[in-house]
């Protein structure tokens, strides 16, 4: 949800970010927790996501930051 909506509100050339990109070393496993699958997931979906350019900074839980590029 708040995907979908720091999407809508941030103009191109903004920035959307988030910490503990690497939440439980960022691996999926069947013994992954909810937690550790949803920021997965999200990461997933930044990375796939055509209006964005993103990277993850590795200090610390990992940041992952993107830049909103286009809106289409």
């Amino acid at each position: 949800v708040y995907f979908e909506w720091a999407i809508s509100v941030v103009r191109v050339g903004g920035l959307i970010a988030y910490h503990n990109a690497f939440w439980e070393n960022a691996q999926l496993t069947d013994d992954s927790s909810p937690e550790a699958r949803s920021v997965i997931g999200l990461s997933e979906k930044v990375a796939a996501d055509t209006r964005l350019i993103s990277t993850i900074y590795p200090a610390g839980g990992g940041t992952l930051v993107a830049v909103k590029a286009s809106d289409a």
